[in-house]
């Protein structure tokens, strides 16, 4: 599992005493009845055993504060199911 958590040129590929930081936010809104994949990707997460520097977060309600949540992070990833018309599974978007 850990080579899933890798950030390019970071300590979470390396041996540095001094861990990168990854945050994972899992994105979903039970109030909308959403599919709920991103609450349940860090649900299941949470009972994992993550490398060092790796953060967790459940969002509910408004992306538009999304950035309030990753201000400072050197990395982030979004976990939330979309329409994007191509097969499902994982899609890395790099911005």
């Amino acid at each position: 599992m850990a080579d899933l958590f890798t950030v390019p040129g970071s300590s979470l590929d390396t041996d540095e005493s001094v861990p990168a930081r990854l945050l994972i936010l899992g994105l979903g809104n039970p109030m909308m009845a959403d599919d709920g994949i991103g609450h349940e990707v860090v649900s299941r997460l949470e009972r994992s055993e993550l490398p060092k520097g790796v953060r967790l977060l459940a969002v509910d309600g408004d992306v538009l504060g999304l950035v309030d949540f990753w201000r400072g992070e050197p990395a982030v990833w979004l976990v939330d199911a979309v329409g994007c018309g191509r097969p499902a599974g994982l899609s890395l978007i790099h911005i």
